[in-house]
């Protein structure tokens, strides 16, 4: 019996340095108060919870003889513990753990409670100020992003704007960039060159009217006029897609009947060079002598 209870007190030292607790030297293990962080980094506060274990003790502050109950603090709980009878009579033995009881053990228990839950609010506003001050940071980098991305695209605007305007400084709306192509003309028949077109008058949906120039009898040349479907390439161009949106306003007029303006086109320029023939055959047969009977054709 000397031998167990001389043991008892060599491990006295271990069992306070140490301070944990569990099946092997308690009952019963039960935090009155304990705060444990949720999904957001807050603590939250939880009674009346048994635990296998309790580590981390930082304070026995008290017991309970009678009952065999050890009060304990830890970093992050306040724990009754029911010791087992031989752990009961070292703690009995410590002087250094008030031996308390009803309204003194209580107010104990409270001076602890309310340690804790001052020091976890404390730690939760801390925590909710660091959320804060993120949200800040977040919306402040996402304002600042928002600016500068208005900013870039209002730089963009402006420079799409000032080359636009000295496109159409530079260029004639009606002189399109085709490259090298060749579409059939649906009037003619014929194939037409791209780069033999000098001028378009307008887009209507997916046809093009157009103009080349042909050279007629005597050294006399004229304007033809055509209409093409769109060719995949040319959609496919970007200086014809540029210019096309740079002089949307001008090749597709949605009042103008193409169809129309292309029938007049084409007799305005073919009465235009049979009376130039007309003037130049009369001025070649006065220079030879030939006389003249008949001038109406």
């Amino acid at each position: 019996m000397k031998k167990t209870f001389l043991l008892l007190l060599l491990m006295l030292p271990c069992i306070a340095g140490h301070a944990q607790f569990s099946a092997d030297n308690s009952f019963m293990r039960k935090e009155i108060v304990s705060y444990k962080r949720d999904w957001k980094g807050f603590f939250v506060k939880h009674t009346n919870m048994m635990v296998d274990r309790v580590t981390d003790v930082v304070e026995q502050y008290a017991y309970d003889k009678k009952a065999q109950n050890l009060y304990v603090l830890t970093g992050k709980s306040n724990v009754i513990v029911t010791l087992t009878k031989d752990y009961a009579k070292i703690i009995k033995r410590n002087k250094d753990i008030p031996q308390l009881t009803g309204e003194l053990l209580n107010k104990e228990i409270e001076k602890r409670n309310a340690l804790l839950e001052n020091r976890f609010s404390l730690l939760n506003h801390e925590r909710e100020q660091e959320i804060n001050d993120s949200i800040a940071k977040v919306r402040n980098k996402i304002k600042q992003d928002s600016i500068a991305a208005i900013n870039r695209r209002n730089a963009f605007i402006a420079s799409e704007k000032k080359a636009r305007e000295d496109y159409k400084k530079t260029h004639e709306w009606d002189e399109i960039p085709y490259g090298d192509y060749q579409m059939k003309c649906e009037l003619c028949g014929e194939i037409i060159d791209t780069k033999d077109i000098i001028s378009t008058y307008g887009f209507s949906n997916d046809t093009i009217y157009y103009m080349t120039e042909t050279e007629g009898d005597l050294g006399l040349w004229y304007k033809e006029v055509h209409k093409s479907e769109i060719i995949p390439a040319l959609l496919e161009s970007k200086n014809f897609q540029y210019h096309y949106e740079v002089f949307e306003d001008k090749l597709t007029r949605d009042s103008m009947d193409y169809e129309v303006l292309t029938g007049l086109l084409w007799l305005d320029q073919h009465e235009g060079y049979l009376k130039a023939l007309k003037k130049k055959l009369l001025s070649g047969m006065s220079k030879i002598g030939v006389g003249i009977v008949n001038t109406q054709w």
